[in-house]
C-alpha cells in the first residue's frame, strides 16, 4: 500500500496534462492541410456533430468529456498546474524517495496495468469487467515523480489469452538497475507470448 498521494496521482498529475494540451494540440493542428480542426474546442464541436456523432463510429464520450476539461483548464497559466508543478510533485517524488530509504528497496515492482485489455477492439464488450477505478494508475507513478521505469511482458490471461504485463520502478538513475531486473526476470519466466487475439502484423510468412 502506497502512501497518499502516491496511491492515486491523477489529482496532480490532471492539471498538467489538461494545462499542457490546449496549446499542444493547437500547435499540432495548426500543421494540417485547410479544413482541419484548429483549437481543442474545434475538436469538440467536430466531434459532437452529427456527421460523427451519429456515425458507426463516433468518438468515445470520455474523450470529449476530456477535451472539455481541457477547456476549462485555463492553460499554460492555471493556478492548478502550477501548484502542481512547483509544489505538489516535488512533494511527491520526495515521499517515494523516503519510501524507497525507508524500506531499503531497489525497485517496486506491480502490473503495468492492473485489469488486461477487452479483447474488443472496434465496439462496447459488455463482458469486459474491471474493478478499479482507474485502471492506467500505476502509470502515473513515473510521470509524476519523473523516476526511470521499464515495463516487460508477464504473460497471458488464462480466460482470453490477452497479454499483461510487469513493471519495475526505481530511482532516480537507476536505469541500469531497473534494466537489468527487466532482463533477469524475462530470462527467468520466458513470459513473453504472441497473442491469438489480435491481427498478425506480418503477411503470410513473410
Amino acid at each position: 500500500e502506497l502512501p497518499s498521494p502516491l496511491d492515486s496521482l491523477w489529482p496532480l498529475m490532471g492539471p498538467v496534462v489538461d494545462g499542457d494540451f490546449g496549446p499542444q494540440i493547437a500547435d499540432y493542428l495548426a500543421t494540417l492541410p485547410e479544413g482541419a480542426p484548429r483549437t481543442n474546442a474545434d475538436l469538440i464541436v467536430r466531434a459532437e456533430s452529427p456527421a460523427i456523432a451519429n456515425s458507426a463510429t463516433p468518438l468515445n464520450p470520455a474523450r470529449i468529456e476530456g477535451f472539455r476539461d481541457v477547456e476549462a483548464s485555463g492553460g499554460y497559466d492555471s493556478a492548478d498546474r502550477g501548484a502542481s508543478l512547483d509544489e505538489f510533485m516535488p512533494e511527491a517524488r520526495a515521499k517515494l524517495q523516503a519510501l524507497l530509504d525507508d524500506q531499503q528497496l531497489a525497485a517496486l515492482v506491480f502490473p503495468t496495468v492492473p485489469c488486461p485489455a477487452s479483447v474488443c477492439h472496434d465496439r462496447e464488450d459488455p463482458s469486459y469487467v474491471c474493478d478499479i477505478d482507474d485502471n492506467y494508475r500505476p502509470c502515473y507513478l513515473a510521470n509524476v515523480t519523473g523516476n526511470p521505469e521499464i515495463t516487460v511482458p508477464a504473460g497471458i490471461t488464462e480466460s482470453d489469452a490477452m497479454p499483461v504485463g510487469i513493471s519495475f520502478h526505481g530511482r532516480q538513475f537507476s536505469e541500469e538497475r531497473l534494466i537489468g531486473l527487466a532482463y533477469d526476470f524475462e530470462q527467468a519466466t520466458h513470459a513473453r507470448r504472441v497473442p491469438t487475439t489480435t491481427a498478425s502484423l506480418y503477411d503470410g510468412g513473410s
